[in-house]
Formats: C-alpha cells, structure tokens, sequence
C-alpha cells in the first residue's frame, strides 16, 4: 500500500508537472523529469553530509535533508545548453553569465548548507553574483532614466535584498515553491505574449519545470529541503526573470508577481529593526511561521499562500498591456490581498 504522504506528494507533483508542461512543454517537462533524476541520485549524499537537525528556530521537528535545490539549479540551465544550439551567433546572450552567477551563489549556499560561513563572506558573493546578472541583463536606462552606474546600484542592492528574502521565506514545507510556482507560470505566459526576452523566455519555461519536478519532494510534506543552495539560487533566477519583464513592458506585473514573499519578508525585517533585534540571526518571526506556531501545517500554510499567488500571477498577466491607471489599480488590489493574508496569519495565537 502507497503512504499517504507518498501518495499526496506524488498526486501533487503530478499536477505540478502537468501545469508546467500545459504551459511551457515539451522543454518543461524535459526540466522536470532532469530535476526528480538528479534529486534522486544525489539522495545518498544529502541524507550523508547535508542534514537540518531541529533547533530553537526550525519549524520541523525530525532531521530533514537538505540541498536539494542542487537538482533545481541544475535542471533550469540547461535552458543555457538549449540556447547555445538555438541562440543567434554573436547575440551575446546574458544566459552564461546567469550561469555562473547561479553556479557562485549555489556555491555559496552549498557550503552554508554544511558548515555555517561567517556572513560577510556570503553577502559579498552575494553582492558579486546578482551584479552580474543586473551588467549583463539590464539596459539600465530602460527602466528608471537614472544614470547607469546609479541604476545598476540600486537594482544590485535590491537584487540582494530578493535572493535573501527568498531565503529567509523558505521556512516550512513547500512555501517556496508555493510562491515560485505561480511566477514562473506567470512569466511562461507573459514570455509568450512578448514581454520577455527570448533568453528570458527559455529559462522561464526551464524554470518553471524544474520547480514542478520538485514538487514530489518538498510538498505537503517535505522529505527535502532546498537548503541555502537552492532558495538562494532560485531567488537569483527569479529576480532575473522579473527584471527582464520589467525591461520589456510588464513593470506592473513584476512588481505584483513576488509581492507576497516580498512583503511578508519585508515587514518582518522592518519588525526587528524597530526592536532592535539582530536582523542577521535566524528566527522564525514571519507571519506565515506565526501560523504555523499557532497550529495550522505547514500543507495548509502553503496551499494558503499557493492560491493568493496564483491569483497574484492572474492580475499579473492582466496588467500588461493596460493603462497607467489600470495597473497601479491591479497593483494595490494585489498588496490588499497580500495584506489581508499576512494580517490573517498574523492573528493567530501561537499555541
């Protein structure tokens, strides 16, 4: 007999894989099924050397593997392999600099993931990684008519603050891929309607079905993280994907598509600040942890998230193409949702 926990990840993975090959197939499910075999042969080493044991600030309770982000990042670049036989020669392609940037900040989280590295040396590479991905990716005056150097410091500095926010949201079962999920269907769609460059488009589709193949691994319930590895590098490349729809029409609908993790991660952090907390530590201080403190699971917590963010990716693909007006109207519709959901979460009593 299949257990149920087996049963319900392999049904929810099932449905994962499907939505992403209904919308990017056949290269979606190709990224798939790349990221449930590396996962599968890189099992024995994470269960090894990669453990996350309980402590003070986990929201689980048994020993859980991690790295498993690992078969993520490897799964979505091969969109770099796929573009290097379809790519126009001397297009210069961002792609391989994304590569290496997804490889260095990968690394990075990989080595936090089995001994913890002091956090000026990962910021630093942090700071190195998204960088490159903004010189490489961003015609910088087609976004806020700033200066370039000004622009492409700011859009570092807010890179920065994303990948860390990815990391700091992913903590319990599935609510990573609950908020990637949804945008990277999203920006599928919105690559087909133009708003992404052709590069962007094709790391989109690789994105989206490497997130669906790890569905069967991380959701309801986890018998794997991502680790630092992965929610970093998957940060990285969704931060990619947002500032190429920025570039390309869709501005409203890469502010509205992260929104929830944005804010979630956003008003916690402004929380310690103002208690004067150290802001670096871990905790467990989000409102989604709040709910899970007070009781709910983390399948519920994560389904809750997972359906206010496909209705964030549906008012995302509404936006474009629409007036001034139109999006900002969709914008605040979207932080009212947003914020009803946090306020939600956030008045349940931990037990």
């Amino acid at each position: 007999m299949v257990a149920p926990r087996t049963r319900d990840a392999g049904l929810a993975a099932v449905l994962a894989i499907a939505f992403a090959t209904w919308l990017g197939a056949p290269l979606a499910i190709i990224a798939s099924l790349i990221c449930i075999l590396v996962t599968l042969l890189l099992m024995p080493l994470f269960r090894a050397y990669a453990m996350a044991r309980p402590n003070a600030r986990s929201s689980h309770d048994t020993p859980v593997p991690q790295g498993g982000g690992v078969a993520v990042v490897v799964a979505t670049l091969c969109a770099v392999l796929i573009d290097g036989f379809i790519g126009v020669p001397g297009s210069g392609s961002p792609l391989p600099v994304l590569a290496f940037a997804v490889i260095l900040i990968g690394g990075i989280g990989a080595l936090d993931d089995i001994r913890d590295l002091p956090a000026l040396p990962r910021l630093l590479g942090q700071f190195v990684a998204v960088g490159l991905v903004v010189w490489a990716g961003l015609d910088a005056a087609q976004l806020f008519r700033l200066p370039f150097a000004l622009e492409w410091v700011l859009l570092v500095v807010a890179g920065v603050w994303f990948v860390n926010l990815t990391n700091f949201m992913d903590g319990i079962d599935g609510i990573t891929l609950a908020g990637f999920l949804p945008l990277a269907g999203a920006t599928v769609v919105l690559g087909d309607m133009a708003y992404l460059s052709r590069e962007g488009n094709l790391l989109a589709v690789f994105y989206l079905g490497a997130l669906a193949g790890f569905v069967f691994f991380n959701f309801p319930k986890a018998q794997l993280f991502l680790g630092d590895v992965g929610s970093l590098a998957i940060g990285l490349i969704g931060g990619a994907l947002l500032l190429d729809l920025a570039q390309h029409g869709a501005m409203a609908a890469a502010i509205i598509l992260p929104l929830y993790h944005f804010t979630d991660a956003t008003l916690t952090l402004l929380r310690r600040i103002l208690r004067r907390e150290k802001v670096w530590e871990a905790h467990k201080e989000h409102a989604y942890q709040n709910a899970v403190r007070s009781g709910w699971s983390h399948g519920k917590v994560s389904g809750i998230v997972l359906g206010l963010n496909i209705g964030l990716a549906v008012l995302a693909v509404q936006s474009v193409g629409r007036s001034p007006v139109v999006q900002t109207g969709l914008v605040l519709l979207s932080l009212a949702c947003v914020m009803a959901v946090i306020l939600v979460f956030r008045r349940r009593k931990p037990a």
